[in-house]
């Protein structure tokens, strides 16, 4: 049986990990306390690393590359989804001036809501950190993910001030064109990008 090892720097997750392995009877989950800077794991320990709508909190994503491909067996995959900040691949028809303002704003955006956040890379980001820290060429796909804005700033009980200033941000010229806010069926939504990533840990030549 493939065992599976779930990491995360909060104990708070760690124990709904547990919770949710136990109430579905999966005996191959066992849980780990882990930065992902520096993983708690063996070199060539992993076929497969993965990490879903983390990374943007991460202090070093970089690191986190490097430590991904420290445990991974030759052979082995990392699967990444993470949101992913204005860039030139997704705004091609922008300027790398206004791209940087964008990219300023949005990640404003998303920490006055959790400040827990610290960046989404950019989709050309992730390619070239993965690149250069010797993935084989990364394949990934982008989609749109649409945000019902009253559930998404309950979930980090943001105060009346808070959420007045989120909706002043949501009418910034530069926002407008990359979250596309609008109303329907009553309900206020915005659409963020986020890019599912695969790359692999190349065979020794």
């Amino acid at each position: 049986m493939a065992q599976v090892f779930a990491s995360d720097i909060t104990d708070e997750m760690l124990a709904e990990t547990r919770k949710l392995a136990a109430a579905r009877a999966l005996l191959n989950v066992a849980t780990t306390r882990a930065d992902a800077a520096t993983l708690p794991f063996d070199d060539d320990a992993f076929d497969l690393v993965t990490c879903r709508l983390a990374a943007h909190h991460f202090d070093d994503i970089p690191q986190f590359v490097r430590e991904a491909w420290r445990v991974l067996k030759p052979g082995g995959v990392l699967a990444i989804a993470d949101n992913v900040g204005p860039d030139a691949l997704l705004l091609p028809d922008r300027s790398a001036e206004q791209i940087a303002e964008m990219a300023e704003i949005y990640n404003a955006y998303e920490k006055l809501r959790d400040p827990s956040h610290v960046r989404c890379f950019g989709l050309n980001e992730w390619l070239s950190v993965l690149t250069e820290t010797g993935f084989d060429q990364p394949r990934f796909e982008v989609l749109d993910q649409d945000i019902v804005f009253e559930p998404w700033i309950k979930r980090m009980r943001c105060d009346v001030d808070t959420v007045d200033e989120l909706e002043t941000m949501l009418e910034n010229n530069l926002l407008i064109d990359f979250l596309r806010p609008r109303t329907e069926n009553d309900e206020r939504l915005f659409t963020l990008q986020e890019a599912i990533i695969v790359a692999r840990k190349p065979e020794p030549a």
